[in-house]
């Protein structure tokens, strides 16, 4: 990616999967701006046409629109060759991916699907305190061995 600055990040204003775009041009020193959405602006930002499958996060880059999270992220790496050179090095990062999803997957189903704020405290317990615990010690124990 050129480093020209003519770079816009859509996404709510929230940590999410937007926070792996986020993190990805930051690290290839790629400024950017952000559009961060809130109930009444994604209306508009719907009516633009801007936001294939209606979603974010969505890079705007040099009059081109990119979307879907790993898509972005994998495309900011092979701009920067650091993209897997070996099968099992494919192997973690698809791993890895998978495993945010995973947890991306249970979050919103169980979180924010919750109807009443019982079940909303008991499902943050439950992603606190046992989902979230055995995939950091997973995260870990995988990087330690790589």
């Amino acid at each position: 990616m050129s480093k020209v600055g003519k770079t816009v990040l859509h996404y709510w204003g929230l940590h999410g999967r937007g926070d792996m775009v986020r993190m990805a041009l930051t690290m290839a020193k790629v400024p950017f701006r952000e559009i961060a959405y809130d109930s009444n602006s994604w209306k508009q930002a719907l009516e633009t046409g801007k936001l294939p499958f209606k979603q974010v996060p969505v890079l705007e880059h040099e009059g081109k629109v990119f979307h879907q999270t790993r898509a972005i992220v994998t495309m900011i790496c092979a701009e920067n060759d650091w993209l897997p050179k070996t099968p099992e090095e494919y192997y973690m990062d698809s791993w890895y991916w998978d495993s945010l999803d995973d947890i991306f997957t249970r979050f919103y189903r169980d979180y924010i699907a919750a109807s009443d704020k019982i079940a909303k405290k008991n499902s943050q317990e439950m992603f606190t305190q046992e989902l979230l615990p055995i995939y950091l010690k997973e995260f870990e124990k995988n990087y330690l061995n790589t």
